[in-house]
């Protein structure tokens, strides 16, 4: 049928079942006299509707953040300037604000997938949430985005983004001075903007704020795996309150986790104000507000997100191997790569090597530079964390040291994928080079147990030590030990 002949109303409904706003665009510009003409005539039902199939059940908090973002980063605004949640809807839908919701919107299904499995079924890499828990996360993340847009998008000109911050007359009496108060007029806003943020969140009511403090934990552990991912390190091991420091940006953090990336890297924004928006710590104000309000504030490593979940798939799943149940710390082809991500650069170099490989300053910077780090002339992260496990298990299977047999329908705690690492990552490394084209040397007598290779780089790289003399010897046993 030609869509010339369609009823008007029912291009209209076309229209308003478009998934998105990119979508609409190019929708409209094939045809003017059918699509943009019924466009122009309904505009605002039409781009409503559409921000309802973009945003789901959370369009209202999901609209307050692109709002705030116009208001702060386009008309030097401030608080007062944002509509309340109850009013947002009355607003007009720019372009401007229809593109920041669609990028906010990505991170945040981006985001709902990794909450789900990390917290939810450690067996689906897409969200498991059931309509209920996915609208309570969607609208906690877009809530702690509102508190982070408002951190970030600040003008130096106009610090404070409730009001119009005062500075101190310069004819002010000199008599202040002798006052004892040493603290810039930096420090003094700062401490404002914290204050403005406290007064944000603490107008949600109690269900609201365990919501929202869940989501934050849970956006700690997306920072640590971007910290783990890009720079190597573990960031608990900073201080016992790591987290209070941290800046939960929703949409940085998972562009840091999909592009692999710092998360101060995401946008231009940061260079300048990373460490002042440290500084406005989102997950001790939250605790703050909860305390005060008799609230129990959990640490990370007992989250159980029970204020966005009502069921757990797997909560009582056993190890494959060792049989202790592990529950959501078990890990497996779908999930490997947030074990990976929860290891730090000197584990993988350091814990998993065997003998003295640890302080082969060649083979550490192999693993790191040629493995971890590689990246593609287009910039693109190249290695393969679920590649790599399923090698090092097929080396674990086919070893003849004893080891446990991998499943790939079974799930493995920590300690289990842990050993089946130590055991046979050096085997990985030595095969890996060989497949890469890489010229092996001679083998060295000592193997990975070479002391000379930790203080003489000339030997380190004259000879192999990826190799150890009692599994080549078990192994030659056993090639012997075949009838011909």
């Amino acid at each position: 049928m030609d869509l010339a002949h369609l009823p008007v109303d029912v291009i209209d409904r076309i229209l308003v079942s478009l998934p998105d706003f990119k979508t609409l665009s190019a929708v409209i510009r094939t045809s003017k006299s059918i699509f943009y003409d019924v466009f122009q005539n309904h505009p605002v039902s039409i781009t409503r509707a559409i921000a309802h199939n973009v945003a789901g059940p959370c369009l209202v908090q999901a609209l307050r953040i692109a709002y705030t973002d116009y208001a702060l980063n386009c008309t030097n605004g401030g608080f007062k300037d944002i509509a309340e949640e109850d009013d947002v809807l009355d607003r007009p839908l720019t372009r401007y604000v229809s593109s920041i919701l669609e990028r906010n919107m990505e991170a945040a299904r981006g985001l709902e997938n990794l909450f789900s499995l990390r917290y939810k079924d450690k067996a689906h890499e897409t969200s498991q949430l059931t309509y209920e828990e996915s609208s309570r996360f969607l609208q906690a993340l877009h809530r702690i985005s509102l508190g982070t847009t408002l951190i970030f998008m600040h003008k130096e000109e106009a610090f404070d983004p409730f009001e119009e911050y005062e500075e101190d007359d310069d004819d002010a009496d000199d008599d202040d001075d002798d006052d004892g108060d040493d603290t810039t007029p930096e420090d003094r806003r700062g401490t404002h903007l914290i204050d403005c943020v406290t007064q944000l969140y603490g107008t949600f009511n109690a269900t609201d704020l365990k919501q929202i403090y869940d989501v934050a934990l849970f956006l700690c552990q997306v920072n640590n795996w971007v910290v783990s991912d890009v720079q190597g390190f573990w960031p608990i091991a900073r201080s016992p309150n790591w987290q209070d420091s941290i800046i939960l940006d929703p949409t940085a953090l998972w562009v840091a986790w999909s592009t692999h990336v710092r998360v101060e890297d995401t946008a231009s924004s940061f260079a300048s104000h990373w460490e002042y928006a440290c500084a406005v710590r989102l997950v001790a104000i939250l605790r703050g507000i909860m305390e005060e309000k008799k609230l129990n504030s959990q640490r990370l490593k007992d989250a159980r997100m029970g204020a966005i979940l009502d069921t757990v798939e797997g909560e009582h799943d056993t190890c494959g191997r060792c049989h202790d149940e592990c529950g959501l710390q078990l890990w497996g082809t779908t999930n490997i790569e947030l074990w990976r991500r929860s290891k730090s650069m000197k584990d993988l170099t350091d814990s998993f090597l065997p003998g003295l490989l640890r302080s082969n300053m060649l083979i550490v910077d192999w693993i790191k530079k040629s493995l971890l780090l590689q990246r593609d002339d287009t910039g693109n992260r190249i290695f393969d964390m679920n590649k790599l496990a399923s090698e090092i298990f097929e080396l674990a299977n086919d070893s003849d040291s004893g080891s446990w047999v991998w499943d790939q329908d079974h799930w493995y705690c920590t300690a289990c994928v842990d050993t089946v690492f130590k055991e046979n990552l050096w085997k990985w490394l030595l095969a890996e080079k060989k497949k890469r084209g890489e010229t092996i040397p001679e083998d060295c007598w000592y193997g990975y147990n070479c002391r000379t290779m930790t203080h003489k780089p000339e030997h380190a790289g004259k000879l192999n030590h990826l190799w150890d003399i009692v599994y080549y010897d078990s192994q030659l046993d056993m090639y012997l030990s075949i009838d011909i």
